[in-house]
């Protein structure tokens, strides 16, 4: 019988073959073409937001394309501004290659937080075909509907390493630049604070205010305190469309979970009349389960992070364990939150893939995740299941169980059992 090392050893040559490389090249290439030729996607609502701001107009009350609405920052539909002044297909094709080189910054930077003996053991090339392989759906989704959320992450595990890093004026500048465009890593501001990391943590409060009052230099100031007081009540987590939030059939999070499960006549435009709620809650009820859940994760942030307030960690390994768990929980938490928002799973993939290399009599492990990929990838390997995983919120329940996998596989057991 072939022995397991050898098995990897095999992989790890196939993988990093040059045939392959050019092989992934080619496809990315392919990929960039393809998209410049694509009809339309999110880029098209970004691109008329910003051409709007510019033109004195309310980008947070209008319908974009008769049914959507732009959910970002004034400063967001500032900063892309340029790409309005280029056509369309030119613009798809930037978008396209820049979001490849945050795909692999991403990779890159994850790679960071696997030990030395492990990443030589592992086999470097297959943890990233792995970790790929695992988040292709989100990879994919992010690059093909022109979205952000891959530079939403790439940017806060960016702003982490600096802060790491000693550099934390700049550290806490881009988190504080992530937060304002989309509000998903403004869990990272409690968790600096209670590391002790105080000057990135006062960083990012004062560069979030700046950014956010910086667009009254060009719209005026009048003019952004009324977009302002749009946009938090486009976003605001208390309104009832986002504690029930079951506007769409493809929205993805616990509070969608909550209201299909509990609330009677949750339906979805356009969506499926298979029963699934369990009982039926009245409004009141299903906001107290919903606080109620929000507390449970409040309190499992302080069983990840199993230290006393402001003590620093300096093993990457428990960084990353850490950061998977916040990652993971702002997608969960978060209202209105599609499928391509959860590639914040890559790095709790990352940190059990590394688990299940590592980690001797690992078999039940395996199976449980394949089941957690197939509910992250069965719609991308069979479209024709898309409607009955959203209508059952498959995905979700696919997350919750990748959270359970984390809280099993704690620090401490990973560390004796794995690195060792």
């Amino acid at each position: 019988m072939i022995s397991r090392g050898r098995i990897v050893e095999i992989l790890e040559r196939s993988v990093s073959s040059g045939l392959l490389k050019w092989l992934l090249i080619g496809i990315c290439v392919l990929f960039v073409w393809t998209e410049s030729g694509q009809v339309r996607n999110d880029m098209d609502i970004f691109l008329a937001a910003s051409e709007d701001l510019f033109a004195g107009g309310d980008i947070y009350t209008e319908k974009y394309f008769g049914i959507y609405h732009y959910f970002y920052s004034v400063l967001f539909a500032t900063l892309i501004h340029p790409l309005t002044w280029l056509p369309i297909f030119l613009v798809r094709i930037i978008w396209s290659i820049f979001g490849l080189f945050v795909v692999w910054r991403i990779i890159t930077l994850l790679l960071r937080f696997v030990p030395g003996k492990i990443l030589e053991r592992s086999g470097r090339y297959l943890l990233i075909f792995s970790l790929i392989f695992f988040s292709l759906r989100f990879i994919r989704s992010n690059l093909h509907l022109g979205q952000i959320n891959h530079w939403i992450l790439w940017m806060s595990l960016e702003s982490l390493w600096l802060i790491w890093s000693g550099k934390r004026v700049l550290g806490g500048s881009v988190l504080a630049l992530a937060i304002n465009i989309k509000l998903l890593p403004v869990v990272f501001l409690p968790y600096l604070f209670y590391r002790g990391e105080f000057k990135a943590f006062s960083t990012v409060i004062v560069a979030l205010v700046m950014f956010f009052v910086l667009p009254s230099l060009w719209i005026g100031y009048e003019k952004n305190n009324e977009l302002l007081h749009c946009y938090w009540h486009r976003i605001d987590p208390t309104q009832n469309r986002h504690v029930f939030d079951h506007e769409e059939t493809s929205f993805h999070s616990l509070t969608t979970l909550v209201s299909t499960m509990f609330v009677e006549d949750a339906q979805e435009h356009n969506g499926l009349l298979i029963k699934r709620n369990l009982i039926g809650l009245d409004s009141e009820q299903v906001h107290k389960t919903i606080n109620m859940i929000r507390i449970v994760f409040v309190l499992l942030t302080l069983w990840f992070l199993r230290s006393l307030p402001f003590v620093r960690v300096e093993d990457n390994s428990r960084r990353l364990y850490e950061i998977s768990y916040l990652f993971l929980a702002s997608s969960l938490l978060f209202p209105h939150q599609q499928h391509y928002a959860f590639i914040t799973t890559m790095p709790a993939i990352l940190w059990l893939i590394v688990y299940l290399r590592s980690y001797t009599s690992g078999k039940w492990l395996l199976v449980t995740l394949i089941i957690v990929y197939l509910s992250f990838n069965l719609s991308l390997l069979y479209g024709g299941l898309n409607p009955i995983l959203n209508h059952f919120k498959v995905l979700t329940w696919g997350s919750l169980l990748l959270l359970l996998l984390l809280i099993y596989t704690g620090p401490i057991r990973f560390r004796n059992e794995a690195l060792t």
